[in-house]
């Protein structure tokens, strides 16, 4: 196998196929960690899931992980000017502004679920718990993607999966703890 053929090997098994489009499960991983931080904060008492917190809850997930998705990306562009020793150009900059852009997914559980929640009459905080208990079984499915992808089998991959897992639970449980 050639050099070549075996870094786009590695690549693929760190990266999930939806289709045309493929997303690095590092950034997957690290999105839903910071946005269940920003969950775990959120406090919106007794109030009732209108256009407004609505829009909140979205703002608290998707805030930090703009952020956080700008940072890299100033960060990426700073190191692949170093390492052209040039000033990069758009198709130098292009694949790290889609890389980035991948943060931004973590959104998408919330714009399909606020709508669901308000239908169903919950309120903010609720609805901000559920979405927790999302991205917590979130990170059980992509701790048992990379178990299964790093060829790992048995007990070993159980436990890599729950680990990921448990990550997650963890923030929920001292969300709870906390209470809002």
């Amino acid at each position: 196998m050639t050099a070549e053929r075996q870094s786009n090997s590695k690549a693929q098994r760190a990266e999930i196929e939806l289709g045309p489009l493929r997303f690095r499960i590092s950034i997957l991983i690290y999105a839903s960690i910071v946005s269940l931080a920003a969950l775990a904060v959120y406090d919106e008492p007794d109030s009732p899931l209108t256009w407004g917190t609505g829009l909140s809850l979205l703002l608290v997930v998707v805030g930090p992980v703009a952020a956080l998705a700008i940072a890299h990306l100033f960060a990426e562009v700073a190191h692949e000017q170093l390492l052209l020793g040039r000033t990069p150009g758009w198709s130098d900059v292009r694949p790290l502004v889609a890389l980035n852009l991948q943060f931004l997914l973590v959104g998408i559980p919330v714009i399909i679920w606020l709508p669901i929640a308000a239908a169903l009459g919950l309120d903010a905080n609720d609805s901000s718990l559920i979405l927790m208990l999302f991205k917590s079984a979130a990170l059980f499915v992509l701790g048992g993607v990379i178990a299964q992808r790093s060829s790992t089998s048995g007990v070993l991959r159980v436990v890599i999966t729950l680990v990921y897992g448990t990550l997650g639970l963890l923030i929920v449980l001292a969300e709870l703890a906390v209470g809002h």
